[in-house]
């Protein structure tokens, strides 16, 4: 069976960002053993140079793997540093995980009965898999903490980035650059053409345009604003003012792109009238315009004001909802007094009713023990003038006997007084004397 390496007793002196074991843990685990062992130094710079490939690449062992048939006759029993910190924190060690057959363990404990060696056997093997159990999820929980603050630290703002991390941004902004201007370089001319040549556009249509037509022109729209509002304009807007402007053109015109390329007036006639068309024809979309942007103005302030109103209306729901809110409330608490008051004057009704019931069973009682006191003291009374009477009727047998005989006694002093004597009373004692002499029957 595999013994407790030092590996598993300081499970904290390896490196915790990497399963790899460092030279230097090799080395003060040979130190640590040579030192145990008193070995010498010769030998330990032998046993260094001899075992410096196996001792700094041991295999990766960890709680879900110690078990592997391939590990037996490793001299490690755990080796990855999250199970090693999961065994310490729990102070478990890792040789108490290993499975121990039913002989191993019975050859451990010899002098047991089997039965007890086979509850002590199940008791230990439940015990191995708790500690595992546990172990394992002390291990998850080690490695969910370490991800997150692994990942706390490259999310940090105030954390310097590598050498690295600053190549691959550098190469990064250096591709974005770049696209960026294959981007400029690819766009259509027009786009910078237009924006470069509005105001040029408006300043030569004044030009063009005769004087009682540009003293037409409003006064409060200026060049700027005219031309933040056309340059605004999406693309299918100016195709649809271009295909307008085609079909408001009369027959032999010159197109607009043509006005808008000139430098200035003409000494043409035919040219200069077909510029005053198309300066009447801007002026007229001009308020066109003005009057589409005071439309879309008092629709913008319509909006705005329906929102107002849906915003107060919304705050008068609110406040309303709060308010019967509150009602409901209030109207909950008074109910719910009001059962209360009514439950403990039920209560107090019942209580009341309870003590009635109390006292009229007490004066039930209390008649009831007055009548049986009453029944009682009758019988006595009867007893006592019961024996009263038999005493009574015995002193008066006892006085008639004593009267009896004294009769008797005068009646007998009597007889004798006038009889004889002595007659009565010498015969009787002649004849008990004669009796007992036995001479009864001769004197006869």
């Amino acid at each position: 069976m595999r013994t407790l390496a030092l590996a598993s007793i300081l499970p904290r002196a390896e490196n915790t960002k990497s399963s790899a074991t460092p030279f230097f843990t090799c080395a003060f685990r040979s130190y640590s053993f040579a030192s145990i062992f008193g070995a010498s130094k010769s030998n330990l710079h032998h046993r260094m140079s001899g075992n410096e490939t196996e001792e700094c690449t041991p295999p990766d062992i960890n709680l879900y793997n110690f078990d592997d048939t391939q590990f037996q006759t490793c001299r490690y029993v755990l080796t990855s540093p999250r199970s090693l910190e999961a065994c310490a924190k729990l102070n478990i060690r890792p040789v108490e995980l290993l499975f121990k057959s039913k002989e191993e363990f019975s050859a451990t404990y010899k002098n047991f009965p089997d039965k007890k060696l086979e509850e002590m056997f199940v008791q230990h093997e439940n015990t191995r898999k708790e500690k595992l159990m546990k172990a394992r999820l002390e291990r998850a929980r080690l490695i969910k903490r370490y991800t997150n603050s692994s990942s706390r630290n490259s999310t940090d703002p105030d954390r310097k980035p590598s050498s690295v991390e600053q190549s691959q941004q550098t190469e990064s902004s250096n591709k974005g650059a770049a696209i960026k201007a294959d981007l400029v370089q690819n766009l259509p001319d027009r786009c910078y053409s237009a924006q470069q040549t509005l105001p040029e556009k408006y300043q030569n249509l004044l030009n063009k345009l005769p004087p009682q037509h540009a003293a037409q022109l409003p006064r409060t729209q200026s060049l700027d604003r005219v031309e933040n509002r056309n340059s605004n304009m999406s693309t299918p807007r100016e195709k649809s003012r271009r295909r307008s402007l085609v079909r408001w053109m009369p027959k032999g015109s010159t197109s607009p792109t043509d006005t808008r390329t000139s430098d200035g007036p003409t000494n043409d006639p035919s040219c200069r009238s077909s510029t005053t068309k198309d300066g009447e024809f801007w002026l007229r979309k001009c308020h066109e315009e003005n009057e589409q942007s005071e439309e879309r103005e008092r629709r913008l302030r319509q909006a705005q004001e329906r929102r107002r109103e849906l915003d107060k209306m919304l705050e008068t729901y609110r406040r309303e909802l709060q308010e019967a809110r509150e009602i409901t409330h209030q109207r909950a608490r008074e109910r719910a007094y009001l059962r209360s008051s009514e439950e403990q004057l039920r209560k107090v009704h019942d209580r009341q009713q309870r003590e009635q019931h109390i006292r009229e069973n007490a004066k039930i009682i209390q008649q009831r023990q007055e009548e049986w006191r009453r029944a009682a003291e009758a019988m006595q009374k009867q007893k006592e003038e019961h024996v009263q009477k038999f005493l009574e009727e015995r002193e008066a047998k006892i006085q008639e006997s004593r009267n009896l005989a004294q009769a008797a006694e005068q009646l007998r002093a009597e007889m004798q007084r006038v009889y004889n004597l002595d007659s009565f009373d010498k015969k009787a004692q002649h004849v008990a004397l004669l009796n007992e002499l036995g001479l009864g029957g001769a004197s006869t």
